[in-house]
């Protein structure tokens, strides 16, 4: 009998990343939690609001999660909003059929364009219906960091002044001071909004930080040292998120993103580098990535990395992403992979029996058993690395609850199958 060892506990969990519901980086581990559904009918676009605990989305006909489980007949419409403190959905009447939508700051209010050409836009308020029109001719808002926590959209006109539209539909105009280049919103607290800039003298250029006072609406400026500069790269490589999606094979996989080399924190008003240690030693001791499942469009991840959404079979679905220990996550994975590896065990244990049925009883001998079954399986994936442990022939005689057909070698132990196809999970000594 020839035995396979098992690769390293980190390639195994990587080859089998498909089956996990935990992952993440040498920093961090993260559980995938269950699927949550949303909204049943043909869901076609889905937005969420900066916190993420506002959900617009549009459908063919709508089910929320209680038509899902109690099988009731969905009423007619289209754009709903789902709040997740509540967990309910209910119905966004717009004034016609919005191009484009942008859930606000407050979790209430939804910035939308409508017309022929995308020409009229207004602010609804999900709760209340009432909406106010919003003259947004020659604004560019391409720029606006839809996942900053702030209650404006950030918009510029073609003066390149900063456009300021709040949840009433009102807009305020700040322009900047001449020779100072605002650029990029960073971040945002109660009343200000944090850009990133430069003032030019000359070929000249120096980075600076502006400072807008939503209150006055008037900017500050200051000139930026070597690390408050990373610290204003890594705040808006942080409004990406913490994790991205990747397809392969037709299957979403949710993957985290690197972390900055150098990360960055602020001490009595000052950024200095963090004393960030990982966790582990190898960055390949859980997967990276997790997945998804088919899903149709792209998934959107909420801009604090705590859940995803996406479609499939044109339900809205939800999933949780909740940080865990690294302890924790060593031993969901451990279960998972033995989970999966007596899955495997169950499904070779199906093509022998298979075989020894069609054989009078008879399993096939040690050697090249390989090629003898190989015909009752779909490909030879399926029975790779398994060690084959019985002598072959027949059974007469023996214990078919006892007696080993073989096992697959997991971490700390093994996925046995029996003759009769019971599988169990042997540690090892």
């Amino acid at each position: 009998m020839r035995t396979r060892l098992a690769p390293g506990l980190g390639l195994l969990l990587a080859s089998m990343a498909k089956a996990q519901s935990v992952f993440g980086d040498q920093y961090q581990a993260y559980m995938l939690m269950p699927t949550q559904p949303i909204a049943g009918g043909k869901v076609t676009s889905v937005e969420l609001s900066p916190s993420g605990n506002l959900i617009v989305y549009r459908q063919e006909s709508f089910g929320g999660p209680e038509s899902l489980l109690t099988g009731a007949k969905p009423a007619k419409a289209k754009w709903f909003a789902y709040d997740r403190r509540t967990k309910m959905s209910h119905a966004v009447a717009f004034p016609g059929e919005p191009l484009e939508v942008i859930p606000m700051g407050d979790d209430r209010t939804v910035f939308f364009r409508f017309g022929e050409h995308a020409e009229l836009a207004g602010a609804i308020n999900t709760e209340s219906g009432r909406w106010a029109t919003v003259d947004v001719d020659g604004i560019d808002l391409s720029r606006n960091p839809r996942d900053l926590q702030t209650p404006f959209l950030i918009g510029r006109n073609p003066n390149n002044d900063i456009v300021l539209i709040s949840t009433d539909g009102t807009m305020a105009t700040i322009r900047p001071k001449p020779a100072m280049n605002v650029s990029l919103a960073y971040d945002a607290d109660g009343g200000h909004l944090y850009f990133y800039g430069y003032t030019k003298l000359g070929d000249q250029a120096t980075p600076i930080k502006a400072v807008l006072d939503t209150k006055a609406m008037s900017f500050d400026y200051f000139g930026l040292k070597d690390l408050e500069q990373e610290a204003m790269r890594q705040k808006l490589a942080d409004l990406r998120g913490r994790f991205m999606t990747t397809k392969s094979n037709s299957v979403e996989n949710l993957m985290v993103i690197p972390p900055p080399q150098l990360k960055l924190v602020l001490v009595n008003g000052t950024y200095v580098p963090a004393d960030v240690k990982p966790i582990s030693d190898t960055n390949r001791l859980l997967p990276r990535s997790v997945k998804l499942g088919p899903v149709e469009g792209e998934p959107k991840i909420s801009a604090q990395s705590d859940f995803v959404v996406y479609f499939d079979g044109g339900a809205l679905l939800m999933r949780e992403i909740k940080p865990i220990s690294l302890q924790d996550a060593e031993k969901q994975a451990f279960e998972d992979v033995k989970a999966a590896l007596l899955d495997r065990a169950k499904g070779v244990g199906y093509g022998f029996r298979a075989y020894a049925a069609d054989c009078d009883g008879d399993f096939p001998d040690q050697k090249n058993w390989e090629n003898t079954v190989n015909p009752y399986f779909k490909n030879r994936g399926t029975y790779q690395d398994f060690n084959y442990a019985f002598k072959g022939g027949s059974t007469e005689g023996i214990d078919q609850s006892t007696t080993e057909l073989g096992f697959f070698m997991g971490p700390g132990g093994r996925a046995v199958v029996y003759l009769d196809g019971n599988t169990k999970w042997i540690p090892n000594p």
